[in-house]
């Protein structure tokens, strides 16, 4: 244990406080690496973490300007990760509000929301296609099985010829 009662191996990173750009990026980093192995609420809260840091830098606010649209793409793509296209349409919209101010700049976030949105519809179009041939099969097994059950009464229903 060291003398602020924490043990070292609990410790994961200690940064700068004086750093928030550093922050906002290894939090990135990490929320990246979650969103490879699928862990969408660990990639959400890491990218949520680093978004608010960047949002209220007064440090160094020039840096972390384009780390708060990176939060936001990867908070929208984490939402999308688990299906929630509502929310991740909310951080596309956060995402063009944090518009750059360079015309440049400009054009590139532009193509950004646009490829998320169209990544949003993609998956929502899928979930939905997805959904409607789960109903069609779940409705189909239940016919068979009322029939099945139809069947098996009426063969008991009916006397024995034999």
């Amino acid at each position: 244990d060291d003398e602020d009662g924490v043990a070292r191996d609990r410790i994961v990173l200690v940064a700068h406080g004086k750093q928030p750009s550093l922050q906002c990026a290894l939090l990135l980093n990490s929320a990246k690496c979650s969103m490879l192995t699928k862990d969408w609420p660990a990639a959400l809260a890491r990218a949520l973490r680093a978004e608010r840091l960047a949002a209220h830098d007064t440090v160094e606010p020039s840096k972390t300007r384009q780390h708060r649209r990176t939060a936001l793409v990867v908070c929208a793509r984490a939402q999308l990760g688990m299906s929630k296209f509502g929310k991740a349409i909310t951080y596309a919209a956060k995402l063009i509000a944090a518009a750059p101010d360079a015309a440049d700049a400009q054009a590139a976030a532009a193509k950004e929301v646009r490829t998320l949105l169209r990544d949003i519809q993609r998956r929502a179009a899928e979930v939905k296609r997805s959904n409607k041939a789960l109903a069609k099969s779940l409705s189909e097994f239940v016919e068979q099985a009322m029939a099945a059950s139809e069947s098996q009464k009426a063969e008991g229903a009916l006397p024995s010829l034999t």
